[in-house]
């Protein structure tokens, strides 16, 4: 059958086989390989399916990794530690051609990954660099968005003349605002689809076991920066299973699991998004990187504070030898020139025999806040609720504070008085506030018109 005439069969099987691929990797990555009769038995049916496809090498090859894996399972024998390694390398040859046969020449790679020939062959250090795409027309929402904010702003301007016409626009302008945000962001935890990969992989480099594990929350990431952070975490977690995680033998002597963590969190904090890389590893060698100092020529901090910072200068690397574990001393260098420039921060907590914790702090995807819109003479003002620590209308005449005024106090202390309340709601909020009095306040974006905001 002509390619062409496969169409959507052949996207079927592409979105079928993916999914047998990543749930062998999950065995062999996560469980190293327990479950061998899944193993067999995902590429049992791939071999089926390619064949029907007339993918008849695309069958071959499964069917070769069927006459490794059926003895063992047959004899209910564990899966040597040996051919994970191996089954994965298969895995990636099966990934790179979905959607069309293999060749001759990938049929006798395989061959040779499957019999232990490219055993010492080292194989290049993958750039994890993640496609970012959408089947939304981006510029069709973005400009929708736009008008629907110039729509709300002047229906604002005209609150009292028209209330519901304000509160519907509203209500479009949210759901095309979560519509636009979601069309710029990425779940993280998609970012980092694959690191439980990585750290297999980085640990049997290094005769090490370690586990990985996520918990990302619902944080969502922008698009433009996701294969940075990416990268940026990549470098951090190999740092933690190179020089953090202990060899088995070294953490049994020390009363530790064999088997090292390494941790991915992250969640929202205000205005900010923190992402923690933390081991339960040996912590940082503080006389080591003296040692390597001095072996440079250069100045010793005498203090941990100033230490630790050493770990991100350009070409410093405590390793003597250079791999693909590292050692060339330009990972954490790169991970903070990206982190600052994106407007975040990194630090690192340590403690010797404890483990490190290197903790990211990057700008919000959202930067829309829910406020009080009030007035006070000619002035609109929209006051953060979060700083708001009670509200008071005044019904009658009080210390000469005219009725119908409200008193706003804010946590902070400061109190304000407006003439009106006019709503509440979520406004977007400019990234760089600019103070105008009192230093309490700033101005706000509201939904792409200027106005004065309190901020405590």
């Amino acid at each position: 059958m002509d390619m062409e005439e496969l169409g959507d069969i052949v996207e079927l099987f592409k979105e079928e086989v993916t999914e047998r691929l990543s749930r062998i990797e999950d065995e062999l990555v996560n469980r190293d390989g327990q479950d061998i009769e899944l193993i067999y038995r995902e590429f049992h049916t791939i071999k089926g399916t390619a064949q029907m496809l007339g993918f008849e090498n695309y069958s071959k090859a499964a069917h070769r990794v069927e006459d490794v894996v059926k003895p063992l399972w047959k004899q209910n024998l564990s899966l040597p530690q040996y051919i994970i390694p191996r089954l994965l390398k298969v895995l990636d040859i099966f990934r790179e051609k979905l959607g069309k046969d293999l060749t001759q020449e990938d049929l006798e790679k395989i061959e040779k990954i499957l019999s232990g020939q490219e055993e010492e062959k080292v194989a290049e250090e993958k750039s994890y660099v993640i496609e970012i795409t959408t089947e939304l027309d981006e510029k069709l929402i973005e400009d929708a968005w736009e008008f629907a904010k110039k729509a709300l702003f002047h229906a604002f301007r005209n609150y009292y003349d028209d209330k519901e016409l304000f509160e519907n626009l509203q209500a479009v302008t949210n759901s095309l605002r979560e519509i636009y945000w979601r069309l710029q962001t990425i779940p993280l935890k998609d970012v980092l689809r694959g690191f439980d990969r990585l750290v297999y992989e980085e640990a049997t480099r290094e005769g090490k076991k370690v586990r990985f594990e996520l918990d990302t929350s619902d944080v969502r990431v922008k698009k433009k920066i996701a294969s940075a952070i990416r990268n940026a975490l990549v470098h951090i977690v190999k740092n933690a299973v190179v020089h953090g995680i202990e060899p088995p033998q070294e953490r049994i002597n020390l009363g530790k699991n064999e088997e090292g963590i390494v941790r991915i969190s992250s969640w929202v904090e205000g205005r900010k998004i923190v992402i923690t890389v933390e081991d339960d590893g040996k912590g940082i060698d503080f006389e080591r990187i003296k040692e390597k100092l001095i072996q440079m020529g250069r100045e010793v901090p005498q203090n941990e504070k100033e230490l630790v910072q050493i770990i991100f200068d350009p070409f410093f690397s405590t390793k003597e030898k250079a791999d693909l574990g590292g050692g060339r001393g330009v990972g954490l260098s790169s991970v903070k020139t990206f982190i600052e420039s994106a407007g975040g921060s990194i630090g690192v907590e340590t403690e010797k025999g404890k483990g490190s914790r290197f903790i990211i702090e990057l700008p919000s995807t959202k930067v829309w806040e829910k406020v009080m819109i009030l007035r006070s003479g000619i002035s609109t003002y929209a006051v953060r609720i979060l700083d708001v620590k009670n509200v008071k209308l005044y019904e009658g005449e009080e210390n000469c504070i005219p009725s119908g005024q409200f008193e706003v106090v804010l946590k902070n202390g400061a109190c304000y008085r407006f003439d009106t309340k006019v709503v509440e709601g979520e406004f977007v909020v400019l990234e760089n506030p600019f103070k105008i009095f009192d230093n309490v306040a700033f101005w706000i974006d509201f939904l792409g018109m200027p106005i004065p905001v309190f901020k405590s």
